[in-house]
């Protein structure tokens, strides 16, 4: 994935994107963010030693459209 790319550019592009540029983009403070995440409040997973938001969760709280892959799956 390009570095240049903005989280709402991840997400459109269908990346699964960080929690930190999340919070940023939805003008969260991190811990915030972390604290949705402890509480189930926002869907996430581990890569290793890292949290990733699902790219459709994300888009969730970004509050941006689903993906044409989530309404193909939805018709």
């Amino acid at each position: 994935m390009p570095k240049q790319m903005d989280v709402r550019e991840q997400l459109a592009a269908g990346y699964d994107v960080r929690p930190r540029p999340l919070a940023r983009a939805v003008g969260l403070s991190d811990s915030g963010m972390y604290g949705l995440i402890a509480k189930g409040k926002i869907r996430s997973r581990r890569v290793g030693d890292a949290v990733v938001i699902p790219n459709e969760e994300g888009r969730r709280v970004a509050g941006m459209a689903p993906g044409p892959e989530a309404s193909a799956i939805a018709a």
